[in-house]
């Protein structure tokens, strides 16, 4: 009896396993050597991270993804929870093959060494996001767009933890970006789908599947990009990406987009020696990764370019809407903590410190006025006379600033993200708390104990003995 139970859940385990019979059909339509990605497919997913790049990290401990500068491969998956690295924004965790984006925006010239306006639109958890925010020039100005409000705060953090000062969150539907046509020099759909590209890493992803599914993303997938395409600007980019295989969802839409919206494909060159697919239909292209070639998981990706001449359109320009500037004496205070002459200072209702670019502030106020504006760069808060420094600053590198660095060995590190009493001998002050350099989050050092200002929700819950 209890042999043919384990048979019996053996069974189970298997069938949900395994692929969807419409799936490989589709696939055997479409590639000539699809039994090697179906092989591919119940193999294990490799593990790969994104170093930041304006932060301490030792990239020796993986091998070099050939097509990025800052991605890694991991021999294993270690638990990235109890890595105080993880914690300080050193890396991001991130698939492989969609760390591409960025060797195709690199291809772009015209859009790097100036400042340019980026929205990320479909943009939780953060891993495009951040990857954008070190792409190009600092001055940038880059928005993340989440609709579902549940997936907002784990945006907020990645982004955070990341440290890029020039970023703000948005959470609205992509229809609401049409209140500022022509706005965006860049616009990245990384579109939801039927995530066929996921059905190594997440097996269990592989029982949702359905061509009823597929069709209706694709519907949606047209839906967004219609709703969103007027904010791009002439001479714009479209960057589309998928985590999918099936041509519905990928080279379909881009030639529709292409046709309806008087889209230009543009070309990426060198891909193909990575193993990339090119795919076209009629005049666009696509570039897709199968596992079976590529070492990553299913992706595609298509560049599109808006036809038409940038014009310097007039628009009315008004105060920032959710935040005002630092009165005299505020200023003076902020002055004796932080330093940054590419940013004005402003506070927001609860007297939050909010850093923005200069050359930014023009654009966010003609956001602000047609979308609401969650702020990243909050360096920090005034409280009467006293500046009590922000989680934000001790996590970006982008500021100078008096706080001393207390650097803390692994074991303390993660007492100190547990948001427990940790020991540290110094006098009575500010300090931030640093792991391999990085910064963890600050810390206040009183007579008789120290207060641990790392926010509460951002505690590790997990047993670091």
């Amino acid at each position: 009896m209890v042999i043919i139970l384990i048979a019996l859940i053996l069974l189970i385990i298997q069938m949900q396993h395994t692929l969807p019979q419409a799936f490989i059909q589709n696939i055997e339509a479409q590639i000539d050597d699809a039994a090697l990605l179906f092989e591919a497919l119940d193999g294990s997913a490799p593990v790969s991270m994104r170093i930041n790049p304006s932060k301490v990290f030792d990239a020796t401990i993986g091998e070099a993804i050939p097509w990025t500068s800052t991605g890694i491969y991991l021999a294993e998956r270690p638990i990235f929870t109890l890595d105080p690295a993880y914690h300080a924004g050193a890396y991001y965790v991130q698939e492989a093959s969609s760390m591409l984006i960025a060797r195709a925006l690199d291809s772009l010239p015209n859009l790097k060494n100036r400042p340019i306006r980026i929205l990320d639109l479909c943009a939780a958890p953060g891993g495009k996001s951040t990857l954008l925010a070190q792409t190009f020039s600092e001055n940038s100005l880059l928005v993340a767009n989440e609709i579902i409000k549940t997936r907002v705060p784990i945006l907020k953090e990645n982004l955070l933890r990341w440290g890029y000062p020039n970023v703000v969150v948005t959470s609205v539907d992509p229809e609401q970006f049409a209140k500022v046509p022509h706005f965006f020099d860049v616009i990245l759909v990384d579109a939801p789908c039927s995530g066929e590209g996921m059905f190594r890493k997440i097996p269990a992803s592989r029982n949702e599947w359905s061509a009823s599914n597929v069709a209706m993303c694709a519907a949606r997938q047209k839906k967004i990009i219609a709703a969103v395409q007027t904010a791009l600007k002439p001479g714009g980019i479209l960057l589309y990406s998928t985590c999918t295989y099936n041509p519905h969802e990928n080279i379909e839409n881009v030639d529709w987009m292409a046709q309806e919206f008087d889209l230009q494909s543009v070309k990426i060159s060198d891909l193909q020696e990575f193993g990339v697919a090119e795919i076209s239909k009629n005049n666009v292209l696509g570039y897709q990764c199968f596992p079976h070639k590529v070492r990553g998981e299913g992706f595609f990706m298509s560049i599109l370019m808006k036809n038409g001449t940038e014009t310097n359109e007039k628009r009315r320009v008004e105060s920032l809407k959710y935040v005002q500037k630092l009165d005299k004496k505020e200023t003076e205070l902020l002055n004796t903590h932080i330093k940054n002459d590419a940013y004005e200072y402003f506070k927001n209702p609860i007297n939050e410190v909010v850093a923005i670019a200069k050359n930014n502030v023009e654009a966010i106020a003609i956001l602000e006025k047609a979308i609401k504006v969650n702020y990243i760069s909050i360096v920090g808060e005034l409280k009467g006379k006293d500046f009590v420094p922000g989680h934000f600053l001790a996590l970006s590198t982008f500021f100078e600033h008096p706080f001393p660095s207390i650097e803390l060995d692994k074991q303390t590190a993660l007492h100190f993200l547990k948001k427990e009493n940790i020991l540290v001998n110094a006098p009575q002050g500010w300090y931030r708390m640093t792991f391999g350099g990085n910064g963890l989050g600050f810390a206040k050092v009183l007579p008789n104990r120290i207060n641990n200002y790392l926010p509460k929700e951002w505690r590790i819950r997990m047993d670091v003995e």
